[in-house]
């Protein structure tokens, strides 16, 4: 699976294209997608948008389970396991499987749990701040495109499962009672 072509080709693509300062910027960056930086962030969740925290952390516990449950049951190697460490750009080194990125996934699901109703440009910081720590994990070579790929997906996935997420209070309008109502307030010379 992480062996396929394309997988393959845009692996290289990425991993490739390296400077000591970007190398020095991911290296920092790559912080923003570890479970350290879900402490502030659910902090500044509560105080400024408290009616997103259960969202966010079942989206959270739904997506990394996930995540922990395919790592065991389709285990895959890091790209170093699989390429050798003479044919990558490594700046981690990071053992185990590889499919999925637990990064993405939670990275995914913030920007899922908190894009909804917000402002223009703080939707372009959560889109930004997924897709760059997606795009980190292949940058430092420890992730496949395919891995991230797929933890983004399970992320927005997680915070779209309506079932877990209490439904409206409002009653269901009767359609007849409703046309009536409206009929009324139509002047009689109209009708």
């Amino acid at each position: 699976m992480e062996l396929n072509p394309l997988n393959l080709k845009l692996f290289y693509l990425i991993n490739s294209h390296h400077c000591p300062a970007l190398d020095t910027f991911f290296e920092v960056f790559r912080w923003a997608g570890h479970g350290v930086f879900l402490i502030p962030l659910l902090a500044l969740v509560y105080k400024f948008r408290r009616y997103k925290l259960r969202r966010l952390v079942i989206g959270l516990v739904i997506s990394l389970s996930i995540v922990h449950i395919i790592k065991n049951t389709f285990p895959q190697y890091r790209p170093v396991l699989t390429l050798g460490q003479d044919n990558i750009h490594l700046l981690l080194d990071l053992h185990g499987n590889s499919f999925p990125s637990a990064d993405a996934a939670m990275a995914f699901t913030i920007m899922g749990a908190l894009i909804a109703g917000e402002h223009r440009w703080l939707q372009c910081v959560l889109v930004l701040y997924a897709a760059m720590v997606a795009y980190t994990r292949v940058y430092l070579g420890v992730h496949f495109p395919l891995d991230v790929t797929i933890g983004a997906v399970l992320g927005i996935l997680s915070t779209n499962l309506h079932v877990f997420y209490p439904k409206s209070r409002r009653k269901p309008v009767d359609d007849v009672a409703l046309q009536h109502h409206d009929e009324e307030k139509i002047p009689a010379c109209t009708r």
